[in-house]
């Protein structure tokens, strides 16, 4: 799992959707846009809920290893919608 730390909160999300929302706001970055976006995270108590983060050229991500003794959140179709956004950016 991985901790996104984000404009002073931190989220715990899984290793691939970490990656890909610093994928994205790089290319973001790249060319100067911005997106919002919404992802998977792991709450305290292991449950799960959707967290928005609107990811732009001035986005400052930080992405942390973490272990967990709950399931590793995947979410192919999410991460697959961000391909699809980063292959349209100009």
């Amino acid at each position: 799992m991985q901790r996104i730390h984000y404009s002073g909160v931190s989220l715990l999300t899984g290793d691939e959707i970490a990656r890909g929302v610093v994928q994205y706001a790089q290319a973001l970055a790249h060319a100067g846009g911005s997106a919002e976006i919404k992802l998977p995270v792991r709450l305290g108590d292991g449950g799960t809920a959707s967290a928005t983060l609107l990811i732009g050229p001035s986005s400052q991500l930080v992405t942390v290893d973490e272990a967990s003794p709950f399931d590793e959140l995947t979410a192919p179709e999410v991460i697959e919608q961000w391909h699809t956004a980063m292959s349209h950016i100009a």
